[in-house]
């Protein structure tokens, strides 16, 4: 079990100092992220692995709160169609499942495909685009996956 901790450790330790980025590869100034190993420890809005012309930023805003009330209010108004009967308990858990499944592979499928633009310093305009469809549907699938696990607590927490 010792060996076991001690392999799990020196794995998070070099997969960490692995991807420590010295400076940028691409040589960017005024780089806002565009390669994705952003690091902005400064708080000026630009990598600090490249250079820095001038202080202007364009501030890149996710819709947490939107995507949040947003999918809380469609559950709600889903089930209240369940409890006035306009459609069954089984069809609106299916309903739901989908959207799970469906955030999920947007995300993982956005999630990977920025990985390969990013390893393989693959130029694109889209790239931000990409980031933000990646996160918005993670925050949906995050608010569908809590509504999963509260469905099925009983699973885990039953009393014996």
């Amino acid at each position: 079990m010792k060996k076991l901790l001690l392999l799990i450790t020196l794995c998070i330790i070099g997969c960490t100092t692995g991807m420590a980025e010295p400076d940028c590869r691409k040589g960017k100034i005024d780089c806002q992220g565009e390669c994705g190993r952003m690091v902005d420890e400064n708080g000026d809005g630009f990598c600090d692995h490249g250079g820095l012309s001038t202080p202007e930023t364009e501030e890149t805003s996710y819709l947490l709160l939107e995507i949040i009330a947003g999918t809380l209010i469609l559950y709600g108004v889903s089930l209240l169609l369940v409890k006035t009967k306009r459609y069954k308990k089984i069809t609106h858990r299916k309903i739901w499942n989908y959207l799970l499944l469906i955030t999920f592979l947007v995300s993982a499928l956005l999630g990977l495909w920025l990985v390969v633009l990013i390893n393989y310093e693959l130029d694109t305009e889209f790239f931000k685009s990409y980031l933000t469809w990646h996160v918005d549907f993670g925050i949906a699938m995050s608010v569908v996956g809590i509504i999963h696990f509260i469905w099925h607590w009983n699973y885990y927490f039953r009393k014996k």
